[in-house]
């Protein structure tokens, strides 16, 4: 019995047993770490995988459909917007016949209006969003930006050379700044506001934030004529003009081709048509 004394006792459990010969083998050590490394990232995969399908359900849509329109450009083909977009909704055709408006309408929340031209090329596009919710964001060459529902008037009267107001009663309405096209804009002719496309959907069919441009409309004593839209520069608004009409926030982008000018597009209503698409 005495001569047991002094050795080393052995394992006597599973436990230390493995501890003992992980403890001895280097590479066993080294697959247990890389495994454990492994499991890790898995799990962590998993539980990123979870919370974007947790953000699907929960119809968190808004990012992807503000990635789509900011691949969109006036100037690209219809079959790029179909592409993006899906098949439109509506469709109308000027007067004279020259120009085609396509709607579409790849969620309710928002409306995308697509000028084309006889070869399938589009001369304008816009877009108008009617759930305050839904804010995609526009960007300039020069540096500025605009998020509808965002971006109020004021915010932006520095950018804007001209105001294009006008009050239709049961006819559109619609109050937009204008940027003609310049080096600076990539000779896109430019415009952002507010067209009552959406109050077809309140309950008071009446969009709010047109009041104030509405009043001043009146005021102006319609000055070219009977129902005619009013053009000014900015620049000629007076103070307290800048300060009721810049409250509002926007909910209209429009944007042309090179060297095509917005009014040429849009001589009335700018954007999607009110009356086309109102249920």
């Amino acid at each position: 019995m005495d001569s047991d004394r002094g050795q080393a006792p052995g394992p006597h459990t599973l436990t230390e047993w493995f501890d003992r010969l992980t403890g001895r083998l280097l590479p066993v050590k080294v697959v247990l770490f890389i495994a454990g490394i492994v499991t890790a990232v898995s799990t962590l995969i998993t539980a990123c995988v979870a919370v974007v399908e947790w953000q699907q359900s929960m119809g968190d849509w808004r990012p992807a459909e503000y990635a789509k329109l900011k691949r969109l450009r006036a100037g690209h083909t219809l079959d790029h917007f179909r592409a993006t977009l899906g098949a439109p909704l509506y469709r109308r055709v000027s007067e004279d016949g020259k120009i085609t408006y396509n709607t579409f309408s790849p969620r309710p929340e928002y409306w995308v209006d697509v000028a084309t031209d006889s070869t399938g090329a589009s001369i304008a596009f816009s877009v108008t969003s009617c759930a305050e919710k839904s804010r995609p964001t526009f960007a300039f060459r020069w540096g500025g930006r605009v998020t509808l529902h965002t971006t109020r008037f004021q915010d932006m009267f520095q950018e804007a050379v001209m105001v294009k107001a006008f009050h239709g009663m049961t006819a559109s309405s619609y109050a937009f700044h204008l940027v003609p096209g310049a080096n600076a804009t990539s000779y896109r002719s430019l415009a952002w506001g507010v067209n009552d496309t959406c109050s077809a959907w309140t309950f008071e069919l009446e969009e709010h934030r047109l009041i104030p441009w509405n009043e001043w409309f009146d005021r102006q004593g319609r000055k070219q004529g009977e129902g005619g839209p009013i053009e000014r520069e900015v620049q000629e608004l007076t103070e307290s003009d800048r300060e009721s009409l810049g409250r509002p926030s926007i909910n209209t982008y429009a944007e042309t081709a090179p060297g095509v000018e917005l009014q040429d597009v849009y001589p009335e209503q700018i954007g999607v048509d009110r009356i086309t698409v109102r249920p």
